[in-house]
């Protein structure tokens, strides 16, 4: 399955495409989702392993995070769940939980069927671009620019990166394993 964003289409408004690969042609199912004058809807998108589930998010002053459902190939939407601009988001296999990153920081949410709760803290790491695990217990956020550079010596911050791995525990609190990549 595929999600297409086309975040600057009609002036800024923009708007959400699914297909599912059918033989060797991409065929359009679901109706196209448009944004609002200044969304920029599609900026950011996922979709949900059997494509059934979607999340979409845009930049800029209206914009907002959408999660929708297929219904006899309709796409229907969830309560809604965040108004804000985001780098990045993403959404769980069975489209229980959707992470949502605005750029300096990410949040994972939970849905149970009838509203949205937040799982564990915010996460003060955010990037546009990161994976979350199919059952939403694990985020991995890459930051290229990682400025923390008061114990590693004497390597130039800009050759430094970093990768966030997050897992929550049975009290759901997030654990950080922080790896570090050099460029040479």
């Amino acid at each position: 399955y595929l999600a297409v964003g086309s975040y600057s289409r009609e002036s800024s408004k923009g708007a959400v495409e699914t297909y599912s690969l059918q033989g060797d042609s991409w065929v359009k199912y679901g109706q196209s989702l448009d944004g609002v004058e200044g969304s920029n809807s599609g900026y950011s998108v996922g979709i949900s392993d059997d494509g059934e589930s979607l999340v979409f998010g845009g930049m800029g002053g209206a914009a907002e995070v959408k999660v929708f459902d297929l219904s006899q190939n309709q796409w229907q939407e969830r309560p809604k769940l965040l108004s804000v601009s985001t780098r990045g988001v993403d959404i769980s296999s069975d489209g229980s939980y959707v992470s949502i990153s605005s750029g300096s920081s990410t949040e994972i949410f939970e849905y149970d069927g009838v509203s949205w709760a937040k799982k564990g803290q915010t996460i003060d790491v955010g990037w546009g671009f990161f994976d979350m695990s199919t059952n939403g217990n694990y985020i991995v956020i890459p930051q290229p620019f990682y400025n923390s550079v008061s114990n590693i010596g004497s390597i130039i911050e800009e050759e430094i990166g970093a990768v966030y791995f997050y897992q929550f525990s049975s009290h759901l609190q997030l654990f950080r394993y922080i790896f570090y990549l050099y460029f040479y």
